[in-house]
């Protein structure tokens, strides 16, 4: 987030995790103690929540002019500057325990399971933040290219270095084969989904091919299923009473008049719209355009 003359907290409701009877907080890799009276310095901060068992960072400028000093507060959590700043502070999940696929279980684990990896990548290219977007296309043959380039900031103080985001698995297919190169497969992510795991990529640019349909248009491409045809085929022109009323085949099928005059309610007039073209299009994969419905 970007800060204009505000201070910044990070809070949670949870409460940082205890060793020894001690809440910790670890500032550029050194253990300091979370008790709310001593001011905090430094540029990388990480703390183990209790209750879910993940890993939190923060990173924050580390120019001369900002001079942070942070408050912490150990349960609720709360990490607070103690004057306004311009500038940047961001906020990384490193290591979710209830949701990670690792062996090493968090209990008793000052960092939960092993996310070190990720935890450095995170370190290394935590200075460059996107701040906006921008989206291009082109179509050569039969491949669509989506190129996206992302406008970043840097936090104060902080090295510039390419721009690190996540990948899903559906997006590492469609790279092409320079961006796959940016893809750092050795830090495990927090994050996934029924695919697998989000892939970390290095990369103020990506570049997405997609296989294009050669003919575009209203018509699947894949065929009816033949085992069906004859039902489907009923159910459009009878005898078979279709859903939407459940006496009357889909060819019976008419906009209400008020929807034909145009004064009814236009949500559910667009949806019975919406309904008549898949009854044109569906009669088109039936070879029925032609019959006088």
């Amino acid at each position: 987030a970007e800060y204009n003359g505000t201070s910044p907290r990070i809070a949670s409701e949870q409460s940082l995790r205890l060793h020894e009877g001690t809440a910790f907080i670890v500032i550029d890799g050194k253990l300091q103690v979370c008790n709310d009276h001593t001011g905090l310095q430094g540029r990388v901060f990480s703390f183990d929540l209790m209750e879910p068992g993940s890993t939190w960072f923060v990173f924050a400028p580390d120019s001369p002019d900002a001079n942070l000093t942070w408050r912490c507060q150990s349960s609720p959590f709360s990490l607070s500057a103690t004057h306004p700043i311009h500038g940047a502070v961001r906020v990384a999940l490193t290591n979710d325990c209830t949701t990670s696929s690792g062996s090493k279980h968090c209990e008793g684990s000052l960092n939960g399971e092993n996310s070190s990896e990720y935890s450095k990548l995170l370190v290394q290219h935590a200075g460059i933040y996107p701040r906006s977007a921008e989206i291009d296309f082109s179509v050569d043959g039969n491949k669509g290219i989506v190129t996206w380039r992302w406008g970043v900031g840097i936090l104060g103080g902080w090295q510039r270095r390419p721009l690190l985001l996540l990948a899903w698995p559906v997006h590492v297919p469609l790279f092409s084969a320079m961006d796959r190169g940016t893809i750092v497969s050795s830090a495990a992510t927090p994050f996934r989904d029924v695919r697998g795991a989000t892939m970390a990529v290095a990369a103020d640019t990506w570049q997405m091919h997609y296989d294009l349909f050669p003919d575009v248009g209203l018509r699947s491409p894949r065929p009816i299923d033949e085992r069906f045809r004859h039902r489907i085929l009923q159910t459009l022109r009878g005898p078979l009473p279709a859903l939407w009323n459940g006496a009357l085949p889909d060819r019976e099928f008419e906009l209400p008049l008020m929807y034909e005059l145009g004064v009814g309610d236009t949500y559910f007039s667009g949806q019975m719209v919406a309904r008549l073209a898949r009854l044109v299009s569906i009669a088109g994969e039936l070879g029925e355009s032609e019959e006088p419905y």
